[in-house]
């Protein structure tokens, strides 16, 4: 460990029981100026501007009577990887033996207005949107805050209450009691510069090591969850909560999902529970099952997947926290689905779905033990994905046509006609999903499928009669007949087809930023009858209306 002598700012290294008594710092990083490892050792410190940060700390701590100090930024060499690795899981060690930390707030001035101003000012710190800076403010027994000016504002003791009601930390001074769904729920809103670094700030607080392999993504956080579950029986790890009708894993993919997981705490819903494993096969759980009888269904919706899936409640052994600290009288569910026919063995390929239950403990004369295998997959590779999805007639015909039908997935997805520009499909977000519009000119029909395959959106057109008229009637049996095979699935993002009377439809899609809304365009075009198979090329040049029809392609 690397400490700064507080009179010289010389750089010393120390190891184990060698330590000497320090101070630490706590501050937010800026995007330039901030004095390195480098720096220091050239002597470039007092020339850069993050300089009167570190005079400022070694000059507190000198005065506090510490000779040495621990600044981030210039006692790490982030030039060595695993030096860093070192450090990042050393890190709330670090924090917690400090004698004193000092949190320095650089948009906080103690100088100007009175106490309320300066409450406000505390309270709207970008400190306290940063990731890294929970285990700071957690980890070390005593924390004094500072302002730019190295005034003191207080101690984490004497602003207990209004720093709870900052960050809706309800264990400042006793962390380790709290629930491992709390703690996520407390990082959840924080922000980092990278994104492995939402996983990375949390290893002390959880009391796990893993190497840090920036450029994995998302996968950091999943890592995470498996050191803890590794260690942990605190099953309130799985009381997420993400968007209603998505199914995934068993695992969280961000700490945002535990944003509204901070009361909920560890309950014995079932205290002869045998503890879960990580085999192969997924995750190995014995649990209490309740079959989930839903029998809401949503008119002229699209189902995407036409297995047939078997839907349970199951309690956690957690519950959620009422205001006065009591415990409410429900438990935490989570709803997942298998394909199995029969449960009396083993089952894999357990998903789960998106949205908590509250479960009445009255209810467990419904309960059924069984033992799943549930899957722990690791995240999706992220795309940049609208959400919303505008279709549009540009090409005028007459008769006009015209929308008569829409069809909505199982989802938050709805329709919503714009006269102005066309049909809009709001939250259309899900990985696999499908909706649809029927077009109508009163002797021609044909239909616009909108698909989603693992992420990736796609078009195609329907105008073949017998799939129109099960369209109309029975949407939910028609998916074999909407979606190609697993090897090609959807129809791209050019579709031409002809319809029965000669003309011509074909479908263009793009993504596009209008008025600030990132969506999907779908153009839709109708044209006399043409002999075509075209490649992109030839079908945009059609669409579009610059290649002549009459003998240019061969059906």
């Amino acid at each position: 460990m690397r400490l700064i002598d507080s009179s010289t700012y010389e750089l010393r290294e120390f190891y184990e029981k060698q330590i000497p008594r320090y101070a630490i710092l706590s501050h937010r990083w800026k995007e330039d100026g901030e004095v390195t490892f480098q720096d220091l050792q050239a002597g470039r410190g007092p020339e850069m501007s993050g300089w009167a940060k570190v005079e400022g700390c070694c000059r507190q701590a000198s005065k506090d009577g510490w000779r040495y100090c621990w600044i981030d930024s210039c006692c790490i060499d982030k030039t060595s990887s695993a030096e860093l690795s070192e450090a990042i899981n050393s890190m709330f060690e670090w924090y917690r033996r400090a004698e004193v930390c000092y949190a320095y707030l650089s948009d906080v001035n103690f100088k100007k207005g009175n106490r309320y101003t300066l409450e406000k000012d505390f309270a709207r710190s970008a400190w306290f949107t940063r990731g890294w800076t929970l285990q700071e403010l957690l980890a070390p027994q005593w924390v004094e805050f500072y302002d730019i000016n190295w005034q003191e504002i207080g101690t984490k003791s004497s602003l207990a209450p209004l720093i709870k009601f900052i960050t809706g930390i309800s264990h400042l001074l006793n962390y380790a009691e709290a629930s491992i769904a709390q703690k996520m729920c407390w990082a959840s809103l924080r922000q980092t510069t990278r994104i492995e670094d939402q996983a990375y700030c949390l290893l002390g607080i959880f009391g796990v090591h893993m190497p840090p392999l920036y450029g994995e993504g998302t996968n950091a956080f999943h890592r995470l969850q498996m050191e803890i579950i590794s260690q942990s029986d605190d099953e309130s790890i799985f009381a997420w909560e993400g968007r209603s009708n998505v199914t995934t894993g068993l695992l969280a993919t961000s700490p945002r999902q535990f944003q509204f997981s901070g009361d909920i705490v560890r309950t014995d819903f079932d205290n002869v529970r045998p503890p879960y494993s990580m085999t192969n096969h997924g995750l190995r759980l014995e649990l209490l099952l309740e079959e989930k009888r839903d029998d809401s269904s949503k008119k002229g919706a699209l189902v995407f997947n036409s297995e047939p899936r078997r839907s349970f409640i199951a309690p956690l052994n957690c519950s959620w926290k009422s205001g006065k600290g009591n415990l409410e009288c429900r438990y935490v569910g989570i709803v997942i689905s298998t394909a199995a026919e029969y449960l009396d063995l083993p089952a894999r390929g357990w998903i789960r779905h998106g949205k908590l239950e509250r479960y009445d403990s009255t209810r467990g004369v419904d309960l059924v033990p069984r033992t799943i295998l549930a899957e722990i997959s690791k995240p999706a590779p992220v795309f940049s994905r609208p959400q919303c999805v505008i279709v549009k007639l540009s090409t005028p015909w007459e008769p006009p046509f015209t929308a008569r039908r829409r069809y909505a997935p199982l989802s938050d997805a709805s329709w919503s006609p714009n006269s102005s520009e066309g049909e809009i499909l709001k939250s259309f977000y899900k990985s696999d999903e499908l909706a649809a519009l029927v077009y109508e000119d009163g002797t021609s029909t044909f239909a616009v499928i909108l698909g989603s395959s693992s992420f990736v959106f796609w078009i195609d057109i329907i105008v073949d009669k017998a799939v129109l008229q099960k369209l109309e009637t029975f949407p939910e049996e028609v998916f074999a007949s909407l979606v190609r095979p697993v090897t090609s699935q959807g129809g791209g993002d050019r579709i031409i087809k002809k319809l029965p009377d000669g003309r011509v439809v074909s479908a263009l899609s793009k993504k596009e930023l209008r008025a600030a809304t990132y969506r999907f365009a779908v153009d839709i075009a109708i044209c006399r009858s043409g002999k075509a198979k075209p490649g992109d090329l030839e079908l945009a040049r059609f669409h579009l209306g610059e290649l002549a029809l009459d003998g240019a392609f061969n059906w």
